[in-house]
């Protein structure tokens, strides 16, 4: 796809729910393909800064991490159960507030989850407000006004900005005593920029499928899989009551997969229940665990559920970052199928050239599965071709079956028969088979037409063995003194044609001198 080209289809990208673009704000943005709605419209997934450790629930409810709470000293994380705190608080797991009755029923992803306390909510929303305004106005500030050395100077610096924020790329420098601003594809002045489309999901929402990027190939996935279960296990806590089992492992490149997996959880009453993704992936997406799951290979977790409607209407309506809305109007239009596809924004040439490799490996796929339907194909015609033979061979011998079978009753009527006159109903018999008999036997009829095939027949035949036999073979002495003996003759006759050459040219020397002593005498 060239950059500028805006609604061409692209529908071998990777599957809608596996990228970092999102409704809402999530805890870190994704690398990996694709689309998804994080954790649902304006919902943070940002937490305070509790402990994180795997102890013993001070109650019996079914699948709470009810021990998780803050921890007086720093956790040690592994495989082997993520360490142990040395003092825990009856802070509910899940719950960045203060210690309080949740609502819901003590399971493990309870109703609070992604509450904070007043305080520190408060103090994170009055930080990133404005801490945006004020990128905002950096950003504006080197692209139009640098103030670095008060003179001409500037308006060439800001010139200069001006064609870094255009490129994507960069650093621009406004004042001498503040940070540069750093440029990146995804400001809004960056020119390189299109759009895509990639595949809506077709899981439905009870099926609570997350999918999860591993920077691994998918057959290292595949063998190691009971591995991957007990690693994913030991995350959620390696309680009894949680099961982890996986959907389906998924190449997205040469070198990541992505592996989709839900969770069991078996309640008190005996009956299981599938956990909600969204609150899965809340629950991998917090710092703590961020750190834990890229150790092992986990590149970015994502709800593989389709959308609802309102989402992606609210989507639909609004333009992404640094996209103008004409184009993303263009781009819906465009849309080859809108049920099943959506449009994504792609800027930058990383972006595009990830885009790229993507289709180029789902074309690989594509081939790859076409020839195995080829090879599966081919196996099935030779199969039909034994088949068919094999159907031949059973109808000749059921016809060798008929005969005998008739054989046997002629016998067996003949037997019963013997001793009673012929009764008027045989009598019409023998007389209509005398009659066919009279029939095939007549000269004109069919018995005449084989003999005189038969007859061709022979007289092909003989024709054929009289000229076979009247070749003539010879050696390969004979053949080599043949071929000595005709190179000698056209040697010779090659000698006498230059004779003759020869002999015509004096011929003719002679003719002229004759002519010439003729003319002196007259």
């Amino acid at each position: 796809m060239a950059f500028g080209s805006f609604g061409n289809s692209t529908t071998s990208a990777p599957a809608f729910g596996s990228s970092g673009f999102s409704f809402g704000n999530t805890t870190a943005p994704t690398s990996s393909a694709g689309f998804s709605f994080g954790t649902g419209l304006g919902t943070t997934t940002t937490s305070a800064n509790t402990g994180f450790s795997f102890g013993t629930p001070a109650t019996s409810t079914p699948f709470s991490f009810s021990a998780m709470g803050t921890t007086t000293t720093a956790p040690s994380f592994g495989f082997g159960g993520f360490g142990a705190a040395a003092t825990t608080t009856t802070a509910s797991a899940f719950s960045f507030a203060q210690p309080t009755n949740t609502l819901g029923g003590g399971g493990m992803f309870s109703s609070n989850l992604g509450m904070q306390p007043a305080t520190n909510m408060t103090g994170m929303q009055q930080q990133q407000q404005a801490t945006a305004p004020n990128n905002i106005t950096n950003l504006v500030t080197a692209l139009t006004f640098p103030m670095l050395y008060g003179d001409e100077r500037d308006a060439i610096i800001a010139k200069w900005n001006q064609l870094q924020a255009s490129w994507g790329t960069g650093k621009g420098y406004f004042d001498c005593n503040a940070q540069p601003v750093e440029l990146t594809p995804d400001n809004p002045f960056c020119c390189f920029k299109a759009v895509g489309y990639s595949c809506l999901p077709s899981t439905k929402a009870e099926d609570c499928l997350v999918g999860i990027v591993f920077n691994k190939k998918d057959q290292e996935i595949i063998a190691q899989q009971q591995q991957v279960i007990d690693t994913l296990h030991k995350f959620f806590g390696s309680k009894p009551t949680i099961q982890v089992a996986i959907d389906g492992v998924k190449a997205l490149s040469e070198d990541r997969c992505e592996v989709v997996f839900y969770l069991l959880e078996r309640l008190q009453t005996g009956l299981t229940r599938r956990i909600s993704p969204s609150e899965v992936c809340s629950f991998m997406e917090q710092p703590s665990m961020k750190m834990q799951i890229s150790q092992v290979g986990i590149m970015s977790v994502a709800p593989k559920t389709a959308p609802t409607k309102e989402q992606l209407q609210f989507y639909l309506d609004n333009p992404p970052a640094g996209i103008e809305p004409i184009v993303w109007k263009q781009a819906k239009l465009d849309n080859p199928h809108p049920d099943k596809l959506i449009p994504k924004p792609l800027i930058g040439f990383q972006e595009l050239s990830r885009r790229t490799k993507c289709q180029e490996y789902e074309t690989k796929q594509h081939q790859k599965r076409l020839d195995i339907i080829s090879d599966a194909l081919a196996e099935f015609n030779r199969k039909h071709t034994a088949t068919v033979s094999k159907i031949s061979e059973h109808k000749r011998k059921l016809l060798e079956l008929q005969h005998r079978v008739l054989k046997v009753l002629v016998h067996q009527e003949v037997t019963r028969k013997m001793g009673y006159a012929i009764q008027a109903d045989e009598e019409q018999l023998r007389i209509k088979l005398e009659a066919i008999q009279a029939e095939l036997s007549a000269p004109t009829q069919f018995k005449g037409h084989l003999k005189e095939l038969t007859s061709q027949i022979r007289m092909q035949n003989y024709q054929t063995s009289v000229f076979e036999g009247e070749r003539y073979s010879m050696d390969e002495v004979s053949k080599e003194e043949i071929k000595e003996q005709l190179l000698a003759q056209q040697e010779g006759i090659s000698l006498l044609i230059n004779i003759i050459k020869e002999d015509s040219a004096d011929l003719k020397t002679m003719s002229e001198m004759i002519n010439e002593e003729a003319s002196r005498r007259r």
